[in-house]
């Protein structure tokens, strides 16, 4: 395998981007996919353009089991959403300052639910689940993240993080 790795050419290669740039972070998560029974989160943040939204540089992902047990996919959902924001706006002060620009962030979740608890004021029936969602709803508030979408299932990019039966959908990238 390291003979032949060597023998081929290795790089990251990045589609141009035409127009204003932005960050897009996809965020998905799996109730109790794991083995163990355990859940799992996830989430994409590209680079992409305006003139072709097609075209998009994937710069960051993660996948990874969800620190809390979560007892819904809400909890699960929320869980993931959280992490996505607070990576994302981290990349997105990073490249703020390297480029000197400001890079409007937009996060997107298959997650009727999570959506829906952002952008309304009734609470959710999980106590940390409301916390999680009081950190997003702040971050958007703030200016930190342009919007909170919701996107359907069969066009999430990071579901193939969370789920076994998806991993097709990462050869998107």
């Amino acid at each position: 395998l390291l003979q032949k790795a060597s023998s081929e050419v290795w790089g990251v290669w990045f589609s141009k981007l035409e127009g204003s740039i932005r960050l897009d972070a996809f965020t998905d998560a799996g109730l109790g996919t794991n083995f163990d029974g355990s859940s799992q989160g996830g989430f994409v943040l590209s680079l992409s353009g305006s003139e072709d939204e097609s075209r998009m540089n994937c710069i960051l992902w993660k996948s990874g089991r969800c620190k809390r047990v979560a007892r819904s996919s809400t909890s699960s959902e929320a869980q993931a959403l959280v992490e996505c924001v607070d990576r994302s706006i981290a990349v997105r002060e990073l490249v703020n300052e390297i480029f000197e620009g400001v890079f409007s962030l937009y996060i997107w979740t298959d997650s009727k639910d999570v959506y829906n608890a952002v952008y309304n004021c009734k609470k959710t029936s999980e106590w940390r689940v409301f916390l999680d969602l009081s950190y997003v709803k702040e971050a958007l508030e703030k200016g930190y993240v342009k919007s909170i979408n919701w996107i359907q299932s069969k066009d999430q990019i990071a579901d193939g993080l969370t789920k076994w039966s998806s991993q097709n959908k990462l050869k998107l990238f």
